[in-house]
């Protein structure tokens, strides 16, 4: 019996389930490389400055990699702007009027470098992951598979130039488009189109979609599973966007550029003022939707559940949109198709507020306004962050925000 076989078969006990994170400690602490036995060694804190460091240069002969610094433009920093409406108040977490800084964008080649499991986690020549590659907050657990794991998948070497563009939440409609999308701008502004695109083995529609109109055939796409491979030059673009907190306006625009003419025409008419419906979602519901949907129906608006649209409806739907009404959800995340200046009003929960859509709003040039169903006086307000629960807007909030919008 070989050692995958065994491992599987020890921890798949009980006395090997309650024994787990004490031999993978012991496991960690080997003098031996994840391609043989055992997890990953650690994390660095980005791939950037891993590649900027000197010492790891002589890794292998010389050449670990290569690190390219991308110039967004000075739109990059931008003062963002507190919401155009906010009812009954503004959150706490979007006051605006703050700088945000640029996220430190970069294009990596790691020579020899490591892509493994289903979460498509890139390693290092020094056995490490990269926190900047996961949203990984500083004190909580880094969610990389390969620090957990007992033993990687067995080593398979490929020859050629591949590059990564998925995170761990990339089966997410939102995450998708403003995580992984839109790091396909980086290769392009810097010049790099001749590689093969490494995506997970069971891809979704959205996922096949979205990449047709991007002009990527079969031939360009690599499929992975649980796997764990070597490559000859494996190409790393950095996430865009720091931790929702700052969408890039270069990185939206170029995706709007590139897939709402690679859309084509509807073939038939669009509403130009859309509520995005969560009525088949499970959580995050609004629960009152049947008492305003009714009431945007009088203003113009018609109802949508995205989820049972084409990838290429949802553009031909948001490109032509004025305005959109929504509950907090992936579906806000086609708002970069929409043109610069067009309405944004998200309902969310006010415990739930996040700067997701806010962000992703300021960078389109879109006229951003929030309703929640905060109490009237704010000393009432709570704090803690109740999970993804459903709530109710009061029907009066909408009414005296469409009054004050002038629609």
């Amino acid at each position: 019996m070989d050692t995958h076989h065994l491992l599987r078969r020890l921890f798949h006990t009980r006395a090997g389930q309650s024994s787990y994170h004490t031999v993978l400690a012991i496991l960690r602490d080997l003098p031996l490389p994840s391609t043989v036995l055992g997890p990953v060694k650690g994390s660095h804190s980005s791939l950037r400055g891993w590649l900027e460091n000197p010492q790891n240069s002589s890794l292998v002969n010389g050449n670990t990699g290569n690190l390219w610094i991308v110039d967004p433009g000075p739109e990059e920093t931008t003062i963002s702007p507190p919401p155009t409406l906010a009812v009954p108040r503004v959150p706490k977490n979007l006051t605006g009027n703050e700088i945000v800084p640029p996220t430190q964008l970069y294009l990596g080649q790691l020579i020899g470098g490591r892509i493994a499991t289903r979460r498509l986690e890139v390693i290092s020549l020094d056995d490490h992951v990269f926190d900047d590659l996961f949203f990984h907050v500083p004190g909580n657990p880094n969610p990389a598979q390969s620090l957990k794991l007992p033993l990687l998948p067995r080593l398979k070497r490929r020859d050629g130039i591949y590059a990564t563009i998925c995170t761990t939440r990339a089966g997410n409609y939102y995450h998708w488009i403003n995580d992984c999308l839109t790091r396909l701008w980086i290769l392009d502004v810097m010049g790099v189109h001749d590689y093969r695109l490494i995506l997970p083995k069971k891809r979704i529609a959205f996922q096949q979609e979205s990449l047709a109109l991007l002009g990527f055939t079969a031939e360009r796409l690599a499929r992975f599973g649980h796997e764990h491979w070597s490559v000859e030059r494996l190409l790393v673009p950095s996430l865009t966007n720091g931790w929702y907190r700052h969408s890039s306006p270069a990185a939206c625009r170029w995706l709007r550029e590139k897939l709402t003419p690679a859309a084509g025409p509807s073939g038939s008419p669009v509403p130009k003022r859309v509520y995005i419906s969560r009525a088949l979602a499970s959580k995050r519901r609004l629960l009152n939707e049947d008492e305003i949907v009714p009431f945007l129906r009088r203003f113009g608006f018609v109802s949508v559940q995205t989820e049972t649209m084409t990838f290429q409806e949802q553009i031909h739907l948001f490109r032509e949109a004025e305005a959109v009404v929504a509950p907090h959800g992936a579906g806000l995340a086609n708002i970069v198709f929409m043109k610069e200046g067009a309405l944004v009003l998200e309902m969310v929960h006010y415990r739930r507020t996040k700067p997701t859509f806010y962000s992703l709003a300021n960078a389109r040039g879109l006229t951003y306004c929030i309703l929640t169903d905060a109490p009237d006086n704010p000393d009432e307000e709570r704090t803690d962050r109740p999970p993804d629960i459903d709530f109710t807007i009061p029907l009066e909030r909408v009414s005296d925000a469409l009054r004050s919008l002038g629609l």
